[in-house]
């Protein structure tokens, strides 16, 4: 093992076991994190976005939910019309009240395909639904369900009888 990675695992795991003794534990969390920008960035042993999520960017204290941090589901809105809301992982820390916010869902840009032969003049084009589509096939099977019900209260009309051909009946 290198001197590095000792020291990294050392201070990582001192920030950790003292959690009980918060001034103590803060001090560990902050050389741990000033090691991490001077001389644990050249190691591989961890990821840097890996410890970001750990500890707090603006007192450097460990992230332990309920205890040091809350974390809390934000929706945003979004400007388009028809899109979904936004939703964001929020960690906030309770020492010093900074709030990180981190994106749960990574937007997925659209799946389109051309297909261009020289023979063929015709494009063929393979794209995913978008919402319009989406709105409009939903549109057509609600009105499909509508039919489906005037004809079945049709029926059902046509079954029920009269007063009088009830009485005709007897």
């Amino acid at each position: 093992m290198s001197a590095q990675s000792t020291t990294a695992k050392l201070l990582y795991n001192s920030s950790h076991s003292v959690l009980n003794l918060q001034p103590l534990s803060h001090k560990y969390g902050r050389k741990f994190h000033a090691f991490l920008e001077t001389e644990g960035l050249k190691t591989e042993q961890k990821d840097p976005d890996e410890f970001s999520t750990k500890y707090c960017k603006h007192c450097h204290n460990l992230f332990i939910p309920g205890l040091t941090c809350s974390i809390r589901i934000v929706y945003k809105k979004s400007a388009e019309r028809n899109r979904k809301r936004k939703r964001e992982l929020t960690h906030e820390c309770l020492n010093c009240g900074f709030i990180r916010p981190y994106a749960i869902l990574q937007e997925q840009p659209k799946l389109e395909i051309e297909d261009e032969d020289d023979d063929e003049p015709k494009q063929h084009k393979l794209s995913l639904l978008s919402s319009k589509t989406g709105s409009m096939k939903k549109k057509k099977k609600l009105s499909n369900l509508e039919e489906m019900l005037q004809a079945k209260r049709q029926a059902e009309r046509k079954k029920s009888l009269s007063l009088k051909e009830f009485m005709q009946n007897f």
